[in-house]
């Protein structure tokens, strides 16, 4: 009985086998995506084989970015350009294999060109990473619907930019708190386009970002007594709230139709209320990590400095941790203007200033506002 059973279990386990091993190299085949790709590296001092190993990395890097541009898409992150950079250092692990299909070394440099077999699946998953280790400002988000003359403080395009923009990992102020801190003529000013208005409101909601704007609902025409169609427009801004600043704009108008005349209204709204998000949520989110990386600018008025103290001032500055430039605006006995660049916002720059020992001189704040900071030398 025992040999009956081994009889029938080993075919029917080396038929399971096969199938799963069939199944794998099916879904291996289908994440590995071939590209041609070029390459060239200088050759330095004679090393032909050294030139040639960097051309080869060069091509490798290149058919990464053509698919990872192809690929990207898909994912939460919907531009490359977001992570490309980090991606690229991580080349090798999205190339399975490679074909030399051209090599040619030239007087100064060496080329090549290949064919390389490229994950899809290693490059969507790191960029997934990548994009969600990002920081993203603390957003608040004002979108009023506006029908005819009237403005409506809380609107369906609001809660659907709001939803698509939780989905994306971005941190929301609680909405309800921060429309409840916002008096009705500032929410008028702030439906208007009213800037310095939003910024406050969203300072003191706490959040270092706001989103404003309208939602217009359009006219419902009957489309053969059987379809109503609608259009709908929504426009919408990304402000910075320490300094005002002006991330994106975006204004999308999109359509429907629906068997219900009111359904092809919201439909509409819904579809251009998402696009406007998704045009405006990626260049938010590359403006933010462009300015930590880089920095933010902020405006430095200096009191009490004289013309040959001021150049003893701005090499203090220049050194001062976080600082990646300083440029001096004008000078007018004894003020100052400056712009500094910083990795950090006004506040901070303002308590790092403070607390550090310059060589000849020491520094007073006298007041911090978004994006400027008033101090004095002494």
């Amino acid at each position: 009985m025992t040999k009956n059973l081994t009889r029938v279990t080993i075919p029917a386990l080396i038929v399971t086998l096969l199938t799963a091993i069939s199944v794998v190299s099916a879904e291996e085949k289908d994440d590995i995506r071939s590209v041609k790709a070029s390459g060239s590296a200088m050759i330095v001092g004679g090393d032909i084989e050294k030139a040639k190993k960097e051309a080869i990395f060069d091509a490798k890097r290149n058919a990464v970015e053509q698919v990872g541009s192809q690929v990207i898409a898909k994912t939460v992150v919907e531009n490359f350009d977001l992570v490309k950079d980090k991606i690229i250092t991580r080349v090798d692990g999205y190339v399975h294999s490679y074909d030399i299909l051209e090599e040619k070394p030239a007087e100064k440099s060496y080329q090549v060109k290949i064919e390389a077999r490229v994950s899809k699946s290693a490059l969507i998953d790191d960029a997934a990473l990548i994009y969600n280790d990002m920081e993203k400002p603390r957003l608040m988000i004002v979108v009023s619907e506006v029908r005819g003359k009237e403005i409506f403080p809380t609107s369906q395009a609001e809660n659907a930019i709001s939803e698509f923009f939780v989905e994306k990992g971005f941190t929301l102020v609680d909405q309800a708190t921060a429309r409840e801190n916002i008096k009705k003529d500032e929410l008028r000013k702030i439906a208007e386009g009213d800037e310095k208005a939003a910024v406050k409101a969203g300072l003191r909601a706490g959040a270092e970002a706001v989103v404003i704007g309208t939602a217009t609902m359009g006219d419902v025409e009957s489309v053969k007594d059987v379809l109503y169609a609608s259009k709908s427009t929504v426009s919408i801004r990304a402000l910075r709230t320490d300094n005002a600043s002006l991330y994106a704009v975006s204004n999308k108008t999109e359509s429907a139709a629906d068997g219900v005349a009111d359904a092809a209204q919201r439909k509409a709204l819904d579809t251009s209320s998402k696009s406007a998000a998704r045009d405006i949520f990626w260049k938010i989110v590359k403006k933010w990590n462009d300015e930590k990386m880089m920095g933010s600018d902020i405006e430095v008025m200096i009191n009490g400095v004289g013309f040959s103290e001021l150049k003893k001032v701005l090499t203090g500055l220049k050194e001062t941790n976080g600082v990646k430039e300083v440029i001096q605006r004008s000078f007018d006995a004894p003020t100052a203007v400056l712009n500094i660049t910083y990795q950090g916002d006004a506040v901070r720059l303002a308590e790092v200033l403070s607390e550090t020992k310059f060589k000849g001189f020491s520094v007073e704040i006298l007041s911090v506002s978004s994006g400027k900071i008033n101090m004095k030398i002494k």
